[in-house]
């Protein structure tokens, strides 16, 4: 069976969201959308019938020895904005990749072209948040380095 397009996707997730949401039943199978030749983004219904699940994997080469710090970054971030409009998250999968996922406010006028504005936009956004976490993260690590032993790290800024 050939995968729909994104404008097939939509209409049938409007007409899901219309018949199931009462039910509380979610059937529609997400959907895989090619941005571009290297990025791929995966869209799925939520209990909202005006909000999409959108799912970002992020070009971030990251060598192994890395990994656990920016694990701890992720988590401050994802703690310093837990209540950010677009509920954007990051997370690190087993072999390393970065993923990234928001929800995207969806209105049954808006189609095909205007939802993937939608996307490239979160997805840019998913792209500055992860360069500020990184940003964020070399300052404070190059902070902590200034820091006279014994002394906490507020008093060095």
């Amino acid at each position: 069976m050939e995968e729909p397009d994104l404008s097939t996707w939509l209409q049938d997730w409007r007409h899901a969201a219309r018949s199931e949401t009462a039910l509380g039943i979610h059937s529609l199978d997400p959907i895989v959308v090619s941005i571009d030749d290297d990025n791929w983004v995966t869209l799925s219904a939520t209990a909202s019938p005006e909000m999409l699940r959108l799912d970002m994997v992020l070009d971030a080469d990251l060598p192994d020895e890395v990994i656990p710090w920016l694990v701890r970054q992720i988590l401050h971030w994802t703690f310093d904005h837990p209540y950010a409009e677009t509920a954007l998250q990051f997370a690190l999968a087993p072999d390393a990749t970065l993923l990234a996922y928001t929800h995207l406010r969806v209105s049954p006028e808006d189609d095909a072209p205007v939802v993937m504005d939608s996307i490239h936009t979160a997805l840019d956004q998913a792209e500055d948040a992860w360069g500020q976490i990184l940003v964020d993260a070399l300052l404070k690590a190059h902070l902590d380095e200034r820091v006279p032993a014994g002394e906490p790290a507020s008093l060095a800024a």
